[in-house]
């Protein structure tokens, strides 16, 4: 139904928590409903598990449900901690435990980080057979993406995040996907990381200035042929963040857009 569609949908890419008020007052005024007939599309969407309510300092708010599975790309699929399902071969499936930290699958930039990863994967796919090759994910969150990476192939993990909340669930995550062996979680500054190491994806789901004010650091921390999967950019902010990357050298390999983000794999043109 396109009513229910547009709500889950709005929820999914609201940059704020979504209080049943605003949703009321949303589909109010795009659908010229009434007070009643509102409340029966909210309702039918939590009966259905679509959304969920979460509850904090005294105040209700609408959320995606995380207990049904994300199909996210053909290969990966983000499940919650007790689902049973067995993903086929060469399937990235990522069991993730709701918590504070960013990084459910539910946003559009992280949607578009997973994507990304997808496609850098695929782009490397001879690197991966070297038991050396590391993805860096700098303000890892729940560790979605560096496990992600993990369960497509890649050997090894590192992840960068300054919350301590943050660092806690990217390792109870990775336990859960029994990959802590693969996965290093550190708060290590991307600035202190030594200057020759290197890694063979760089994902960031960061902010446009955030991505400008990095870009030496990052690009120097990339290996040969090395792939940056960037996320957290506006639509309008396209354009300023690869002029800042193709000053150094680096040309677009994939992009892909959702809900006014977009989503970059970039690598230098001479690879």
């Amino acid at each position: 139904m396109e009513i229910e569609h547009f709500a889950v949908e709005y929820i999914a890419g609201a940059l704020h928590k979504v209080s049943p008020g605003e949703l009321r007052n949303v589909l109010s005024n795009r659908y010229f409903l009434g007070p009643r007939q509102v409340r029966a599309i909210i309702k039918n969407l939590l009966a259905a598990g679509e959304l969920s309510y979460t509850y904090e300092y005294g105040a209700s708010y609408l959320e995606i449900s995380v207990q049904r599975p994300l199909n996210v790309t053909k290969r990966i699929v983000i499940l919650p901690p007790g689902s049973d399902l067995n993903p086929r071969k060469s399937s990235a499936a990522v069991r993730i435990s709701t918590g504070a930290s960013f990084g459910s699958g539910r946003h559009p930039t992280t949607r578009l980080a997973l994507r990304g990863i997808d496609a850098a994967v695929s782009l490397s796919t001879a690197q991966l057979d070297d038991k050396d090759s590391v993805l860096l994910d700098i303000g890892t969150g729940s560790g979605v993406l560096s496990i992600a990476a993990l369960q497509l192939g890649i050997p090894k993990a590192v992840g960068i995040d300054p919350d301590p909340c943050a660092r806690v669930e990217a390792a109870e995550n990775a336990v859960l996907n029994g990959l802590a062996s693969r996965f290093i979680i550190t708060n290590q500054p991307l600035s202190q990381l030594s200057p020759g190491e290197k890694f063979t994806i760089i994902t960031a789901n960061l902010r446009y200035p955030t991505l400008v004010r990095l870009s030496a650091t990052i690009v120097s921390h990339l290996a040969t042929a090395g792939l940056l999967v960037l996320s957290g950019i506006k639509s309008d902010e396209q354009a300023l963040v690869m002029a800042v990357y193709g000053e150094k050298g680096f040309a677009c390999r994939w992009q892909a857009t959702e809900k006014d983000w977009v989503g970059l794999v970039l690598q230098q043109r001479h690879c």
